[in-house]
């Protein structure tokens, strides 16, 4: 097979070109992974169920059309090609074993135990291709009591005991972002791309086994920290830190800010920055510790001061005095803050139905300064790379035709009467 994508922006290949992913992936913490696989050259071939693909495409969250993706599917899934199979029927699953031979990466997140029953499983892809590198995804990973439950993100938050350490004492609260879809997409991402260096050396690939609730654990860095130094569970501390003091929100004249001290030396700053520079010898609050033992009485004198100004001056006085802050803001905001200006989160492509959407760039957060990323493909319509993709394996057009006709593949979706990829 040859790939047949174009580099990111018309730029040279990405540092993963030439590298090609199966993804069996469906909702969120494997296309996340394999998202950024293709915002970095990677060609990804995004293998769906028949008849109607990744679930996520289905999932509106306002007032979408029903026969377009939804947002939920758009955001995370583009760079890749698709082509729906039906893993079912025996061609359906040799085609898939075909496509192996000539793959670097598997990538799937079915329950444990399910890849197997299809027919995808590690070994049966290992016999087929020794160098295959092979990342499951699952909520609690491949082996334990657990194993084989449903579950996601919030469940994952929960059992984690991220969601026990966020808010406030007695009132926990799931975090706003589904971490545990991200972090189990990064843990993979990480494993993945490691065996592939590993394979470098030894000509051979591997099973990555990824659990969404251990890569949540690892996170915890200061919670287990106070946790092991205290002997006591961790709470939330709403906005407050766990363990320096003050580094929380809060109010100003106009909008919530959030302003703090690091370490010992950054404390005079930022009394500096308040405007009472003898703060910082108060015996109240003279050392960390003290600050976190008279956390409220410290919190209230802040307050009380912070509610004086606005939140553009108070950032003034804060950049003159070289102390931690910065505003709250909300998703817009964000996007429209002048530090995206440069790299902007956010890109716009036009879809195969002339659709115009805005998807997350991964590249923004990774500058490479010499084999650079970027977002090389729209999200793709269900099946849209079907003829493509049979072609590159050397099909025959009466075969491709054939197999679209028996239902082993899916024909590509109907844009405008017409089949899109044929």
């Amino acid at each position: 097979m040859t790939d047949t994508r174009p580099p990111a922006a018309g730029g040279p290949p990405g540092p993963l070109g030439g590298i090609r992913v199966l993804d069996f992936t469906r909702h969120l913490a494997g296309p996340y992974a394999t998202t950024i696989m293709g915002d970095f050259g990677a060609d990804v071939i995004k293998i769906e169920s028949v008849p109607t693909g990744d679930p996520a495409r289905t999932i509106r969250m306002a007032d979408e059309p029903k026969d377009r993706d939804g947002q939920a599917f758009i955001a995370y899934n583009h760079g890749k090609r698709s082509i729906a199979v039906d893993m079912r029927t025996e061609e359906g699953l040799a085609l898939v074993h075909r496509m192996v031979a000539d793959a670097d990466v598997v990538v799937e997140n079915y329950r444990p135990g399910v890849a197997h029953q299809i027919g995808i499983g590690y070994e049966e892809l290992r016999a087929i291709n020794p160098r295959i590198v092979y990342c499951s995804i699952s909520a609690f990973g491949q082996e334990g009591p657990w194993a084989e439950r449903p579950a996601t993100d919030p469940v994952v938050q929960a059992m984690s005991g991220l969601i026990s350490v966020t808010g406030h004492p007695g009132d926990p609260v799931r975090v706003g972002v589904p971490m545990g879809d991200i972090m189990g997409a990064m843990t993979g991402l990480q494993g993945i791309l490691m065996a592939l260096l590993e394979r470098e050396r030894s000509g051979e690939g591997q099973w990555i086994d990824v659990s969404l609730m251990h890569a949540l654990a690892f996170t915890h860095t200061t919670r287990l920290a106070e946790y092991f130094a205290t002997g006591k569970a961790p709470e939330g501390q709403g906005t407050a830190h766990s363990t320096v003091a003050p580094y929380e929100v809060f109010p100003t004249k106009d909008r919530p800010v959030i302003a703090g001290s690091w370490t010992e030396d950054t404390w005079p700053r930022f009394c500096k920055a308040l405007g009472v520079p003898a703060m910082a010898t108060d015996p109240r609050f003279a050392t960390n510790p003290d600050r976190l033992a008279n956390r409220p009485e410290l919190r209230r004198v802040v307050t009380e001061i912070m509610e004086q100004r606005t939140a553009e001056e108070w950032e003034q006085e804060f950049a003159r005095a070289g102390a931690l802050f910065g505003p709250v803001l909300t998703v817009p905001q964000m996007l429209e803050h002048p530090q995206m200006e440069k790299r902007p989160a956010v890109t716009e492509v036009t879809c195969s139905d002339d659709r115009v959407v805005k998807v997350p760039d991964s590249s923004s957060a990774i500058r490479m300064v010499r084999t650079s990323g970027g977002v090389a493909l729209p999200p793709p319509l269900l099946s849209e790379h079907a003829v493509e993709i049979l072609d590159e394996l050397g099909l025959e057009a009466d075969e491709v035709k054939r197999l679209i006709e028996s239902g082993a593949v899916r024909a590509p979706r109907r844009v405008g009467g017409e089949h899109v990829g044929v």
